[in-house]
């Protein structure tokens, strides 16, 4: 009797990414309506995601992520928080 070949390892595909080079506020345009804001020149985020917010050191939490605030955005970031 012949023996059967050792079966195929499944493959996992690799996770796709993509990269793309576009202006942050044409971004924010794009992103507004699903609830995104600019939270810091380098940064949009949709606060209903926020975990945590540590406003002494101007810094919002998404998980095990933080990413900072600036300062003139305060005023944008504590109204739009949900407090719980």
């Amino acid at each position: 009797a012949a023996k059967e070949p050792a079966p195929e390892p499944a493959l996992t595909p690799e996770p796709l990414s993509t990269t793309v080079a576009i202006r942050l506020a044409i971004m924010e345009q794009i992103l507004a309506s699903h609830g995104f804001i600019k939270i810091h020149r380098s940064y949009l985020a949709n606060l209903k995601n926020a975990t945590s917010v540590d406003m002494d050191n101007h810094t919002i939490s998404f998980g095990g992520v933080r990413i900072p605030f600036s300062r003139r955005r305060k005023g944008v970031v504590l109204g739009r928080v949900q407090v719980v």
